[in-house]
């Protein structure tokens, strides 16, 4: 087997694999994908970084959670908890937060991320440039070499004559 033809169906399985993760990862907790789009994690997650976020039942100091505030979503550290009440703050920022987070507001604790793959997104250029890799990769990987070419012309003779 050639190394093209080996790295093209590791690109196509780790596509299919990320792809397959990520299909479960949504049909099972519905929207857990949050993209990081203002410079307020920048020292942990620059902008353009995917998270996948999880509901837990309680949040600790330290934990990087994702919630509502005023119709939008924030992603920030917590720096002090109160009953159900969390004071966050962003790790680029040098205060904390001034309005608390209830607890009802929390959609959930960052669990992994992704840096920069959507880079550039607030233009669609990230998204953009992510599918056309995306798209590239499964393409290459379907389309037969010269060498598997010419194995399937053998095969096909060798069935003929047979």
């Amino acid at each position: 087997m050639s190394n093209w033809r080996r790295w093209r169906r590791i690109v196509a399985l780790v596509v299919v694999s990320w792809l397959l993760i990520f299909s479960v990862a949504y049909s099972i907790t519905h929207k857990p994908f949050r993209m990081v789009e203002t410079g307020s994690m920048a020292d942990t997650f620059p902008v353009g970084t995917l998270l996948f976020t999880r509901p837990e039942v309680t949040y600790g100091l330290g934990d990087v959670i994702t919630f509502r505030r005023e119709g939008e979503v924030v992603t920030h550290r917590i720096v002090a908890r109160k009953g159900d009440t969390y004071t966050t703050q962003g790790d680029a920022n040098r205060t904390p937060d001034v309005d608390p987070v209830p607890k009802a507001d929390v959609i959930g604790q960052v669990k992994f991320a992704i840096p920069l793959l959507f880079w550039k997104s607030k233009n669609g250029l990230g998204f953009g440039l992510f599918f056309c890799f995306l798209m590239t990769a499964i393409v290459l990987a379907l389309i037969p070499s010269d060498e598997d070419k010419g194995k399937h012309r053998r095969r096909s003779k060798a069935l003929a004559e047979a």
